[in-house]
């Protein structure tokens, strides 16, 4: 009974991070077009240009309406 309590302590223990994620916000401009997006994961290369990243929604809301690239 003890090994199944540590088990299930140690997945939810491992668990918890991922779910949560990096808590960070990126703005990616898509290749090759003048749309930014705001993304809550990296932005891939191959399909979009690392504008920035961001701690919360607001800042990054506020830094996209300030980058021309993005109109």
């Amino acid at each position: 009974m003890k090994t199944h309590v540590v088990t299930a302590a140690l997945i939810v223990a491992f668990a918890i991070p991922a779910l949560a994620g990096s808590g960070a916000y990126y703005i990616g401009l898509r290749l090759g077009s003048v749309s930014c997006t705001i993304m809550t994961h990296e932005p891939s290369p191959k399909k979009y240009k690392m504008m920035g990243k961001y701690m919360t929604r607001a800042d990054a809301r506020k830094a996209l309406t300030e980058m021309p690239e993005c109109h």
